[in-house]
C-alpha cells in the first residue's frame, strides 16, 4: 500500500547504528519454561527433600546398600526433566516456525523479517488479523481499526487516522496501515502485554493439585510416625543403626514419591506426541483441561470449513445486467484488496477492467461492522456486506432467493450503491440494492468424523459464527451436529438478553459479534460447563481468551492449545 518513494525507510547503515545502540525489538520471554525452571521444579520437591533426609540417616549407619531407593528418585526426576526438555525443544521449534513475520520498508524496498529484527524508526506494514508488534505512529492508513482491549479493557474497535499512535499488544481488526516504530523491545508494551494477549495465564491442573494436596498430607504425617517407630525400636533395645534402618524402610514404603512425577511425565509424553502431529501445546495443563471439556464451541469458517471460498453465482437487480454487475464487483473487490477469504475469492473470480474510476475513500471490512465500501471520485459509492446489515427489508423474490441460498449452505453478499459520501464510515439511508453474490465454503473432510468422536465422548457441540444463521445451520447439519434446527440470529437479540438461559436451549448461533462470542462462553461457564473454544480468526480472540481450553486453527493445519 505504501509509496516506497515517499517512504524509503531506514538505510542499512541506519539499521546497524540502531542495533549497536540496542534499539531493537528484542525477543520476548519464551513461551516455555527455562532449563533452570524445569530442573529446579523437578528436583527441589518436598518428596525429594524428605527422601534426602532419610538417605542422610542411612548414610550415617554406613549401610550404603540400603540407599538403592534413591535410584528410583533419580530415575523419576531424570525422566521428568528429560521429557519436559524434549517437549520444550519441540514447542520452541514450532513456535519459531509459526512466528509471524514483519513487513518493513528499508532502502525503498520491502523486506520480510523476524519480529526481533525490527529496530526503532523502522517502517512497518500492518493489516487485518495482525498483532501490532511495537509501539508506533500511523504514517498512512486505509481505514485501520485496532482492538486495544488487552490494553484498555474496551472491546470496541478504535479507528486510527494518520498521526495516531498504535500500541503493541493490540490487534488490527480492519484495514491496513504503514506505521513508524517509536518504541521497541523493553521500551514498548510488548514484553508485558503480548504474551498476555496471546492467552497466557496461570495454569490450574485439578489432577496435579489434588495429588499434591493428598501427598502433602501423607508426607507431613510421616514425620511423627517415623519418630514414633524410631522411639519404639529404641525402647525395644534395638541397636541405633538397626532402628534407623527399620524406621527408614517403613517410612519409605509410605512415601508415594513417584506419583506426582509420573503424572508430570504422562503429561509431558502427551505434549511430545501432540507436537509430533504439529500440535503446539502451550501448557501441559491444557491437555488435562481438554479432557475435562464437556462443551466444544466451534467457529464455522476455517474450522468446520476449509475457509477457502469460491463464487458460485451472482444475481443483478434494479436494471443492471450481469456483465455490468460483474464489472462493478471487479472494481470494488480489487480496490478494497482484502486478504480475507471473501476478498481473495472475489478478486480471483472477477477481474478489474481498465477505467477512469478513481478511489476517493475506502472503508475496509470489519467483523463487527459486517460490511466494506469504496467511494469513487465520480460521486458513486459501493457497499458490499451481509444483506441484513445493509437493508432492513427485501422484496419477496429477493427474500426467497436468499433463503434458498442460505438453506443450501451458501454465503450471501449484498452489493449496494449510493451517491452519499461515506467519509464518516456510517451507512446512509439512500442505499440502492444492485445485486447479490453467492459463495460456497466446503466442509473440511475430517470435520464430520472429528465431531462424531467428540459426541461419542459426551462432549456437546456448539457452533458460533458470524455468518447467516441459515448458512451456519446448514453447515452444522452437513457436519452431523445435532440441534441444527434450533438456530439463533444473535444480531436480532435485545441488549438485555439473558445469555445464561439462552445457552441452556440453543447450540447454533449465527451473526455473532466478537463480544457476543465472549458472552456466550462466559454464560456457559457460569452454568458450570467446562468450555473449549476453537477458532482461526481475529474475531475469535475474545472468546478464545475467555475459554477454559482454547484451540487455535493455524493456516498449515496445526493447532495451538492454550489453557
Amino acid at each position: 500500500m505504501a509509496d516506497k518513494n515517499t517512504y524509503p525507510g531506514l538505510s542499512f547503515a541506519e539499521v546497524e547504528e540502531r542495533k549497536a545502540r540496542g534499539e531493537t525489538n528484542e525477543a520476548l520471554e519464551p513461551m516455555t519454561r527455562s532449563f533452570k525452571q524445569i530442573y529446579l521444579e523437578n528436583s527441589l520437591t518436598l518428596f525429594n527433600f524428605i527422601n534426602l533426609i532419610i538417605a542422610s540417616f542411612v548414610i550415617y549407619t554406613g549401610s550404603y546398600k540400603n540407599l538403592l531407593f534413591l535410584g528410583v528418585i533419580v530415575v523419576n526426576t531424570t525422566i521428568g526433566i528429560y521429557q519436559e526438555l524434549r517437549a520444550k525443544k519441540n514447542i520452541d521449534e514450532l513456535t519459531l516456525l509459526n512466528q509471524a513475520k514483519a513487513t518493513v520498508i528499508r532502502n525503498s524496498q520491502k523486506y520480510e523479517i523476524a519480529q526481533d529484527e525490527i529496530v526503532k524508526n523502522d517502517l512497518i506494514e500492518i493489516k487485518r488479523g495482525h498483532q501490532v508488534m511495537v509501539d508506533g505512529i500511523v504514517l498512512e492508513t486505509r481505514g485501520i481499526e485496532c482492538d486495544e482491549s488487552q490494553l484498555t479493557g474496551e472491546a470496541d474497535a478504535i479507528l486510527k487516522n494518520t498521526g495516531d499512535k498504535v500500541f503493541s499488544g493490540s490487534f488490527v481488526v480492519s484495514g491496513t496501515a504503514l506505521i513508524e516504530a517509536t518504541h521497541v523491545g523493553k521500551n514498548s508494551y510488548t514484553s508485558k502485554l503480548t504474551m498476555e494477549a496471546k492467552g497466557s495465564k496461570k495454569v490450574y491442573s485439578e489432577l496435579v493439585h489434588t495429588m499434591k494436596r493428598i501427598i502433602r498430607v501423607l508426607t507431613f504425617g510421616i514425620i511423627p510416625i517415623g519418630a514414633i517407630l524410631f522411639i519404639t525400636s529404641r525402647f525395644s533395645n534395638m541397636d541405633v543403626n538397626q532402628a534407623i534402618l527399620g524406621t527408614a524402610a517403613a517410612v519409605i514404603g509410605m512415601i508415594p514419591e513417584g506419583l506426582i512425577l509420573l503424572t508430570s511425565v504422562a503429561l509431558a509424553i502427551s505434549v511430545i506426541r501432540l507436537t509430533q502431529r504439529r500440535v503446539l501445546v502451550k501448557t501441559m495443563g491444557s491437555i488435562e483441561t481438554l479432557a475435562r471439556v464437556d462443551i466444544l464451541c466451534l467457529d464455522k469458517t476455517g474450522t468446520l470449513t476449509s475457509g477457502e471460498l469460491k463464487v458460485t453465482d451472482v444475481t443483478a437487480v434494479n436494471g443492471l445486467t450481469t456483465e455490468e454487475f460483474e464489472v462493478i464487483i471487479g472494481h470494488v473487490s480489487h480496490d478494497l484488496n482484502e486478504d480475507n477469504a471473501t476478498g481473495l475469492a472475489l478478486m480471483s473470480n472477477f477481474k478489474q477492467k481498465e477505467s477512469d474510476w478513481e478511489t476517493a475513500h475506502i472503508i475496509p471490512f470489519s467483523s463487527a461492522r459486517k460490511w466494506s465500501a469504496v467511494e469513487y471520485g465520480h460521486g458513486e459509492s459501493f457497499v458490499m456486506g451481509a444483506p441484513e446489515y445493509l437493508f432492513d427489508s427485501f422484496s419477496e423474490l429477493e427474500t426467497q432467493a436468499m433463503a434458498k441460498a442460505t438453506s443450501n449452505g451458501l454465503r450471501v453478499l449484498a452489493v449496494a450503491k449510493t451517491a452519499t459520501s461515506l467519509s464518516n464510515q456510517t451507512l446512509p439511508n439512500s442505499l440502492e440494492l444492485i445485486g447479490f453474490i453467492y459463495l460456497e465454503d466446503e466442509i473440511r473432510a475430517e470435520a464430520p468424523q472429528t465431531l462424531a468422536y467428540f459426541m461419542k465422548q459426551d462432549v456437546e457441540i456448539c457452533i458460533i459464527s458470524g455468518d447467516h444463521p441459515q448458512t451456519v445451520a446448514q453447515i452444522a447439519r452437513r457436519a452431523g451436529v445435532s440441534g441444527a434446527d434450533q438456530m439463533i440470529d444473535m444480531s436480532k437479540l435485545p441488549a438485555e438478553t439473558d445469555y445464561r438461559e439462552l445457552v441452556k436451549t440453543h447450540r447454533i448461533y449465527g451473526r455473532v459479534s466478537p463480544e457476543q462470542k465472549r458472552s456466550l462462553v462466559e454464560a456457559l461457564q457460569a452454568n458450570g460447563r467446562t468450555v473449549g473454544m476453537t477458532g482461526d480468526g481475529v474475531n475469535d480472540i475474545l472468546a478464545l481468551k475467555k475459554a477454559d481450553c482454547s484451540i487455535v486453527m493455524q493456516q498449515k493445519a496445526s493447532l495451538t492449545l492454550y489453557y
